[in-house]
């Protein structure tokens, strides 16, 4: 069983002047999955799409979504299999519904096909499916990033105590001011970087505090939090000259 590096890549932000069909052409959409899929040789990417408006306003469909796959159908969702080196799409839209949305029908029909994209979902097997590529019980993960609303934002602090050798981080969730925003059950990757080369060390955050101790044989010159940059968060970091 591989142990995935899972990508949330959850953007809002919007795209204008958006077509119903692919913008580029399908190869040019593939190789930019080639891309990601070289950054995660060992993990999977999770893009997921935005979801109709309920004001009724124009559906605007999420960046990631139209740069790795030029997919305009609501709540679509990627995943990007760096191991295996393949991608799914899942949707479900009926075809009165694309027609009304001036989807393309050959789209709804044949996604496969035109998109490039080697396998097609129904909408509901994504989580299944998911579960059957990581080889993980995700439920957790679904359960605060798909059916939650926000995002995390965290407050980092840091402190090097040169008697002890000791760094001293300080992690703290600060999204609970939004209501039904969870308290994040989340891998973060710490990078530290020394004159040497780099190390890297992975911990888990659960609660809307969290403190961490790592010994080293002098002071970093750099801490970065989420090494790698793969969460969608808010970061307050603010660097001391301890």
């Amino acid at each position: 069983m591989k142990t995935p590096l899972i990508l949330t890549l959850l953007l809002f932000l919007s795209v204008n002047e958006l077509q119903a069909q692919l913008i580029f052409e399908k190869d040019e959409y593939r190789s930019r999955r080639e891309k990601l899929m070289d950054k995660i040789p060992d993990g999977i990417a999770i893009i997921r799409g935005a979801s109709e408006s309920l004001a009724g306003l124009p559906f605007t469909q999420y960046n990631n979504m139209m740069y790795f796959a030029g997919v305009e159908i609501p709540d679509a969702i990627l995943i990007v299999d760096g191991e295996k080196r393949e991608s799914t799409v899942f949707f479900t839209i009926d075809e009165h519904h694309a027609d009304g949305e001036n989807i393309s029908l050959d789209l709804v029909r044949e996604p496969v096909k035109i998109t490039g994209i080697e396998h097609y979902r129904p909408y509901l097997d994504f989580m299944q499916c998911a579960k059957d590529v990581s080889g993980m019980n995700l439920d957790w993960f679904f359960e605060q990033f798909l059916f939650k609303p926000g995002h995390a934002v965290f407050e980092v602090a840091k402190h090097w105590d040169e008697a002890t050798k000791t760094l001293s981080l300080e992690i703290k969730q600060t999204q609970d001011k939004w209501e039904d925003v969870p308290i994040y059950r989340i891998p973060v990757q710490l990078g530290f970087y020394h004159p040497d080369g780099k190390s890297v060390e992975k911990v888990w955050l659960k609660e809307s505090v969290e403190k961490f101790e790592f010994k080293f044989d002098k002071a970093p010159l750099l801490v970065r939090f989420d090494e790698g940059n793969y969460l969608l968060k808010e970061l307050i970091y603010p660097q001391s000259e301890d």
